[in-house]
């Protein structure tokens, strides 16, 4: 829906320009709803992105962790630039997905499997925990 809003702006707004009298005027949306939907709009396409990445039943394991740590940095550079410029409709959208995937680490830090997904992958292999993870799950060698 937010997407269409978007790519519909100018229809949008010549329609209410043309057909609207005085009825519609206060339906108009602002400059400032505008870059409101636009925000949001960027926010859900890199949820959709991480989410058509992961869900299906064409994922695996081992394409969730990497997805995870891509996903991670951007959303915590999001929530800093949000907190930076106190915007009031971004910082609780970024808060939340950041806990969301704060927690769904924290889960897979606790689950073997996935671990197991991620060194029997042929192209990550001990690699991947060597290059993205904290001292105490790379190896030596």
């Amino acid at each position: 829906m937010t997407n269409a809003c978007w790519h519909l702006q100018l229809e949008i707004e010549e329609f209410i320009e043309t057909w609207a009298q005085d009825n519609l005027a206060d339906d108009t949306l602002t400059e400032t709803e505008w870059e409101t939907i636009t925000k949001i709009k960027v926010f859900l396409e890199k949820l959709k992105m991480l989410t058509t990445e992961c869900g299906g039943h064409n994922s695996t394991l081992d394409i969730i962790l990497p997805s995870m740590d891509y996903m991670l940095p951007a959303f915590e550079k999001g929530k800093e630039i949000a907190l930076a410029k106190l915007d009031l409709i971004l910082t609780p959208l970024y808060n939340s997905r950041w806990e969301k995937m704060e927690k769904s680490f924290a889960l897979a830090d606790q689950t073997p499997v996935y671990i197991a997904a991620v060194i029997l992958h042929t192209s990550l292999n001990w690699r991947y925990f060597n290059c993205n993870c904290s001292q105490e799950w790379r190896v030596d060698g």
